[in-house]
């Protein structure tokens, strides 16, 4: 299965909800893509790892005032995009799921399949 991400209609998206999120997710050949017009938490966590605080205050020109990405931005993995989406450490295999509610670890599962 290829997950390129070609903003086509057979790319799957993924949302991250938690701690006020609303935010789309989408993998790619890369890592996973936030996309733009999420919106991420507000607050971060007291917990919060400091890489996602870096990510966070290196990306601060691309977060408005209403905390939406004005542009797609690019993680290694689903878990550093939910963390910082969510504010916080993060399983995103658990945290992501599509909009039928299947968590991200279970819709690749049934993809091997």
């Amino acid at each position: 299965a290829s997950y390129v991400y070609d903003g086509g209609q057979n790319t799957q998206e993924f949302l991250c909800t938690r701690n006020g999120a609303h935010a789309i997710g989408v993998r790619t050949a890369d890592g996973f893509v936030v996309k733009k017009g999420s919106k991420i938490a507000e607050s971060i966590t007291k917990s919060c790892p400091n890489g996602i605080i870096k990510k966070r205050e290196k990306c601060s020109s691309i977060i408005d005032k209403n905390q939406i990405l004005s542009e797609d931005i690019l993680f290694s993995s689903p878990s550093s995009a939910s963390g910082f989406v969510c504010g916080g450490s993060s399983n995103g295999n658990i945290e992501w799921k599509t909009e039928n509610g299947i968590m991200l670890k279970d819709f690749e599962a049934k993809e091997e399949n």
